[in-house]
């Protein structure tokens, strides 16, 4: 089952996000690989390009990008203060495992929504 997770990120700071995948879906993370992307969004439907592209078998210029932890069925999508430099507002995401024997799965999707932080 796809866990709707909705969480908000103030602009231009570093934020760790951790998702948890629905242990009745039996999807294991050993050996596995995370994609994390976001979208523009209109009225909820997503549009264009991914503006922020993450996966757990690639280095970012910042450190790592997404950290798989396999147990308890976790993984850190890690947020730099770069990736979130976009207009205020909503924002699809949604994150998909490629388990060890290469079967995909949509494990969260959701709206990630860029605030205004106020204390510089």
């Amino acid at each position: 089952m796809t866990v709707i997770q909705d969480f908000p990120l103030p602009a231009n700071n570093d934020m760790d996000v951790t998702f948890t995948i629905d242990p009745t879906d039996n999807i294991s993370l050993v050996g596995a690989t995370v994609e994390w992307r976001a979208w523009a969004s209109a009225f909820g439907v997503p549009s264009g390009d991914p503006l922020i592209t993450k996966a757990s078998n690639e280095e970012g210029l910042f450190g790592p990008q997404i950290t798989i932890l396999e147990s308890p069925g976790q993984f850190i999508v890690h947020v730099y203060a770069v990736d979130t430099a976009l207009s205020f507002g909503n924002y699809y995401h949604e994150a998909l495992v490629i388990d060890a024997s290469e079967d995909r799965a949509t494990v969260c999707q959701g709206t990630m929504t860029i605030t205004q932080a106020l204390i510089p």
